[in-house]
């Protein structure tokens, strides 16, 4: 899997038409630090539908909006990552995890001021709680299937998490063991343990800009001759 990188080089605006049909994670910049995070299955087309709903006034999100206009249209853009998978079998449920992870990054760095209205990873389609469920009584062998996490914790009068918890480590809810054998669901778990196992080496890179290290002396500086 490629690398996050946080610093990636800013790109033109409208530059953008060699991402096309690429998927991936991108930042679009604003003349004063703004950054918005996005992900999308073909970059080109998204950056596009962000230009013409600005250009046009009728940005959903009335701060990009802004962003917009402040910079008379002139914003930049980077790509944090670009997927390798197929979008449809995992690459969009890797983007949202690590569209999380940049808006997290990014909202705690001095530079960029984040701008996304929520905490990302919102790619639509079936989510967890959509995933079909089986249960099994331990004494009597009656199985009872569900068409998702929810209707199951319904069921059983639990929590949606208690569902998945049971079924991830085989414990028991009262009298029934739970399964899930959806085969995206185990695809999706393999990408989210993958990348947290990845983040603890030198899956994202997030060093600092070297313009930091200038603040950090000047601030030195000015500590010393007081």
């Amino acid at each position: 899997m490629q690398n996050v990188n946080l610093d990636a080089d800013q790109k033109p605006w409208l530059s953008w038409n060699p991402y096309y049909k690429r998927g991936g994670v991108y930042v679009v910049w604003g003349a004063y630090g703004e950054a918005y995070v996005g992900l999308s299955r073909n970059i080109a087309t998204r950056l596009n539908q962000h230009n013409e709903e600005a250009r046009n006034g009728s940005h959903t999100n009335y701060k990009f909006q802004r962003m917009y206009d402040d910079a008379n249209g002139k914003l930049t853009y980077s790509l944090v990552w670009l997927s390798k998978s197929s979008w449809n079998t995992g690459g969009n449920y890797e983007a949202s995890l690590i569209e999380r992870y940049v808006i997290k990054e990014l909202s705690n760095t001095w530079f960029a001021n984040v701008i996304n209205s929520t905490k990302g990873g919102e790619i639509g389609g079936r989510g967890y709680k959509a995933v079909p469920v089986q249960i099994r009584h331990w004494m009597t062998g009656e199985v009872r299937n569900f068409r998702s996490i929810t209707a199951c914790s319904s069921f059983l009068n639990c929590s949606d998490n208690k569902i998945k918890n049971a079924a991830e480590y085989g414990s028991y809810i009262g009298s029934w063991s739970v399964s899930i054998n959806d085969s995206l669901y185990k695809k999706r778990k393999n990408i989210k343990n993958k990348l947290k196992e990845s983040s603890k080496t030198d899956y994202f890179s997030s060093e600092a800009p070297p313009s930091s290290i200038v603040v950090i002396i000047l601030i030195i500086i000015f500590i010393a001759s007081c």
